[in-house]
């Protein structure tokens, strides 16, 4: 299904907007759902310095409600910010 959605959507221009960007489709660097519940429960996204609108959210896989991410196992890194291109 993946594959799929890529091949429908690569290149994609969105028309119903005032805009000239086109879609662009690429892979998770981390897939599955444990992975990435592992990878972003110990992310700086994850810490105070996040406002919560801006964190992921974890779904439960069978009723699709929403959950809360279990709590790190390890100490969560400041979120680093980068300078502004000019």
């Amino acid at each position: 299904e993946a594959l799929r959605f890529k091949t429908d959507f690569e290149g994609f221009k969105l028309t119903h907007f005032k805009s000239n960007k086109v879609l662009q489709i690429s892979f998770a660097r981390i897939q599955g759902y444990e992975k990435n519940v592992e990878h972003f429960r110990n992310s700086a996204v994850m810490g105070g310095s996040v406002a919560p609108e801006y964190q992921p959210l974890l779904f439960d896989p069978i009723t699709n409600e929403e959950i809360d991410f279990p709590q790190p196992d390890k100490p969560i890194k400041n979120v680093k910010l980068r300078k502004a291109k000019s």
